[in-house]
């Protein structure tokens, strides 16, 4: 056994006789701290040895059973998971090197997990079974599987095609897209399937895929019956096995093409799996190597021989963190720690190392379990990288932002606040990080947006909101409130300053109001004088309701009163860019005309089109008909003062011709025949004087007054 003892060994196996309860304390508390399932049994089934985790694993305990059936028994309820176990071990116990054999085992907590059994028949007779645990593997090479199915039946074409044109591989659907078996589809050429691609174009794509590894083309896809279809195809450059290859993704987008709507695009790639590693176990004496497990030698690239008498410390920890791992053997340290190592090539490595101090031949020795976390380390650089990219969109957002987190007790924890909320509500709200929403913003507490945060943390449920403080009916502030899930049981309330808009809507609004209650006709037009808007005056000056003349031209209220110089000047004004004066006749909808004032404006847009016409008309229809009635009494006015003169001037002609008709007619004797003719004279000058009395009355209308008149009379002194 000293002889044993002294030879160097290559694994657990080899060392098995070291193993074994008391012999080797060393070597069996190193496989009691082995994450490996290890039972030792000898030739009667007789355990010799089980450590923790086959116990663990299991749930039964070394006490529990003296031999190998009595563990089966207990480890195996089922009866016929157990005769198939133990046939195959049987088997195996038949065998000169066991192959080793896959076992699916219900663990004692309820998982379901998978291990590779191997067994080996030790120089004294007795027998190690030691298992690994491969359920990564399994998980891996199921996820291998379904991903070979989801090609196999993807809903794209998938082939494979090599340097020269030819097709190496098609999935079912590239066999029902073409109508090709899939032995006929590989005695094929792209340039069979794709009548577009000519062997020198070929050629030249090629290359470019090569170059560029992937490129996404639209095309057409000839099937076996000749017709047609148009594809795009993703071509993606890969070396398989040392063989270049181009994988095709191929679609038919028929119905995208007839309906023109764009389609997203599909990517399938295969992930290839590593094989889990387990971790690298060394053990050593002051950085002398004792011994150590193959994954050790293949993680730092050294062979056992090179190792040799060497300190494995100095050789494979960093320069620069050497003494501080130096430090932590030399003080006893236990437990886990982060490091650098160092390969033979000089390339250094993160890894995550967990060290024990045990007793061997009398002086303390160190075994330590080493993993390489360099994946780790990246993901969590990655993450670092993202959160700071993060934060500092955060950070320099003008968007307000609270961070919620919703506790399982259903509290919602402000966690974090951007210096944008801190500047949109005039306050430090970083002071209540930490306190509930309701202990932050008592205003809060009460309404319904604690309830909201917290459906949209728990329930991913999004909420927007818009919250307006009026101060006499004046807006004093406004914000428009989005709550989002960022994360399970986290998320963001973010608010922005949306006063000034709420202003312009609420100015705006006052102007409709006022447009609409205007007492003026208000029309607005497009570029060509159709009409998109009237306000109501416009309805009860014209009788056209709005629905029937939005979208007409302006020109249906025309009258024909106007020529055509009229409009000519008026829209050469319009079209200069200025606002046009003027006087309308126009037509009401039942036919009657009416008169309008008018202004009308161009309205332009930022580059200085003009987009629409707005008119302001007023109805002077009323007042055109006051004004002629004042100019017809001016008139009136003008004849009534030219009567006057003329009245009063032949009234003092007439008093000399009646004045000296008498005294001629006194002269003369009674029966001259003058006498006659005088009153002739005198009578006609009376019937004068009556038409001047007419024409006094016409310039200076008085109230009249009723008289009796003989008709006799007045007949004969016409």
């Amino acid at each position: 056994m000293a002889q044993k003892k002294k030879t160097s060994l290559n694994n657990i196996f080899a060392n098995a006789e070291n193993c074994r309860g008391h012999e080797c304390p060393v070597f069996g508390e190193f496989l009691d701290e082995s994450v490996d399932p290890i039972i030792i049994f000898n030739t009667e089934r007789k355990i010799l040895y089980m450590n923790k985790a086959i116990e663990e694993l299991f749930g039964v305990k070394s006490s529990q059973a003296g031999t190998y059936d009595e563990w089966i028994m207990l480890c195996y309820p089922d009866e016929e998971q157990r005769k198939s176990i133990v046939e195959s071990f049987n088997r195996d116990m038949d065998m000169k090197d066991p192959l080793p054999r896959l076992r699916k085992v219900e663990a004692s907590d309820g998982t379901t997990r998978w291990f590779s059994r191997r067994i080996r028949k030790l120089s004294d007779g007795s027998i190690m079974m030691i298992g690994q645990d491969v359920t990564d593997f399994k998980l891996a090479e199921r996820s291998l599987e379904q991903a070979n199915f989801a090609i196999e039946n993807a809903a794209d074409a998938i082939m494979w095609v090599n340097a020269e044109g030819n097709y190496t591989y098609a999935n079912r659907k590239s066999c029902e897209m073409l109508g090709y078996n899939r032995v006929d589809i590989l005695k094929l050429t792209v340039r069979d399937i794709d009548p577009l691609m000519s062997i020198k174009q070929w050629e030249k794509f090629w290359e470019m895929v090569r170059e560029k590894k992937d490129v996404h083309i639209e095309t057409i896809n000839k099937r076996k019956d000749g017709s047609t279809l148009p594809v795009e195809v993703t071509f993606s450059y890969n070396v398989f096995s040392g063989q270049e290859f181009l994988f095709t993704y191929t679609r038919d987008i028929t119905e995208r093409k007839k309906s023109d709507q764009a389609l997203l695009e599909s990517e399938r790639s295969i992930r290839q799996l590593a094989d889990v590693a387990f971790e690298a176990l060394v053990i050593h004496d002051e950085g002398k190597l004792i011994n150590a497990n193959d994954r050790w030698f293949d993680m730092h690239g050294y062979t056992r021989e090179e190792l040799e008498g060497k300190d494995i410390v100095e050789l494979t920890v960093s320069p620069k963190l050497l003494k501080e791992v130096r430090k932590r053997i030399d003080d006893g340290h236990r437990g886990y720690f982060e490091s650098i190592n160092v390969r033979k090539d000089g390339t250094e490595f993160p890894v995550e190392i967990r060290i024990r101090v045990m007793e061997y031949e009398g002086k303390s020795v160190r075994v330590a379990a080493i993993q390489d976390i360099t994946d780790r380390k990246h993901a969590e650089e990655s993450l670092k990288e993202s959160e700071t990219k993060f934060r500092h969109i955060i950070e320099s957002s003008p968007i307000g932002m609270f961070m919620y987190r919703l506790e399982p007790d259903g509290r919602l924890i402000l966690t974090d606040v951007n210096p944008a909320a801190n500047k949109l509500t005039g306050a430090d709200n970083n002071k209540h990080v930490g306190s509930t929403i309701e202990e932050a913003f008592p205003a809060l507490a009460g309404t319904e947006v604690p309830d909201r945060y917290r459906e949209a943390a728990a329930k991913g449920t999004p909420w927007y909101n818009e919250v307006v403080e009026y101060e006499d009916d004046v807006i004093k502030g406004a914000f428009e409130v989005y709550a989002f899930q960022t994360s399970p049981n986290t998320m963001v309330a973010s608010f922005w300053n949306i006063t000034e808009r709420k202003e312009a809507e609420s100015e705006l609004l006052r102007l409709v109001a006022a447009v609409e209650s205007a007492a003026e006709s208000i029309v607005v037009t497009d570029a060509l004088g159709n009409i998109s808007y009237v306000n109501p005056w416009f309805e009860q000056m014209t009788g056209y309701h709005r629905d029937e003349v939005l979208k007409k031209h302006i020109r249906c209220l025309k009258s024909g009163k106007h020529d055509e110089s009229f409009y000519a000047d008026l829209w050469q004004t319009l079209l200069s860019g200025e606002t046009w004066h003027g006087h309308f006749i126009n037509r009401k909808k039942d036919g009657t005309l009416f008169e309008e004032d008018a202004a009308i404006s161009p309205v332009k847009d930022s580059s200085g089109e003009i987009v629409n016409f707005v008119a302001v008309k007023r109805d002077v229809t009323q007042e055109m008909l006051l004004e002629s009635q004042v100019v017809q009494s001016q008139k009136m006015a003008a004849i009534g003062q030219l009567s006057h003169k003329v009245a009063h001037n032949f009234t003092n002609i007439l008093v000399m011709i009646l004045g000296n008709a008498q005294l001629a007619k006194e002269m003369l004797p009674p029966n001259s025949e003058a006498v006659q003719f005088i009153n002739e004279v005198v009578n006609a000058a009376n019937r004068v004087s009556t038409l001047t009395a007419e024409l006094l009355a016409f310039a200076h209308p008085t109230e009249l007054a009723l008289k009796t008149q003989k008709l006799r009379k007045a007949l004969l002194g016409v």
